[in-house]
């Protein structure tokens, strides 16, 4: 009898790359969020440490007026810039969790037609594993005819 031979095979193959494709643009993304944290985290120290030590000038002593007003716009324009990266991480994980549900809708419809190859498969060995046994018994009936004389050789 013929090999099993899974029509649906080059559309699993294409299912496949779905995911594939689906797991890199989950991963850029989380490489972009991972990286956009970063920035959030080092603004954030860095304002706080220009915030400390304008503070400490400032209880130090008389500090020029345009010095502490170039400080203060400094630790504004930080302060602005963790306000755009907090944006920039709310979309990011936004479109993650849209990606994540295309990558697990992937993963599913693939799961699906392996799961139909697999019970084709299973159904196919249970068809050959037959005829293999209805073979193996005409072949042993035979046998036996032949061996009592029943053959019909009279």
């Amino acid at each position: 009898m013929a090999s099993f031979a899974f029509r649906l095979e080059s559309v699993l193959k294409v299912r496949r790359l779905r995911e594939e494709e689906a797991q890199r643009v989950v991963g850029r993304r989380l490489t972009a969020l991972m990286q956009a944290r970063q920035r959030l985290e080092l603004l954030t120290r860095t304002a706080s440490r220009e915030a400390e030590a304008l503070r400490s000038a400032l209880r130090r002593g008389a500090m020029p007026l345009d010095s502490v007003i170039s400080g203060r716009s400094w630790i504004g324009r930080l302060e602005r810039e963790q306000s755009v990266v907090r944006g920039i991480i709310a979309a990011h994980e936004q479109q993650l969790v849209v990606e994540r549900a295309r990558l697990a809708d992937a993963a599913k419809q693939r799961k699906a037609l392996e799961t139909l190859r697999d019970r084709q498969q299973a159904a196919h060995e249970q068809r050959v594993s037959r005829l293999e046994d209805l073979f193996l018994d005409e072949v042993g009936l035979i046998g036996f005819s032949r061996a009592t004389g029943a053959g019909g050789a009279a």
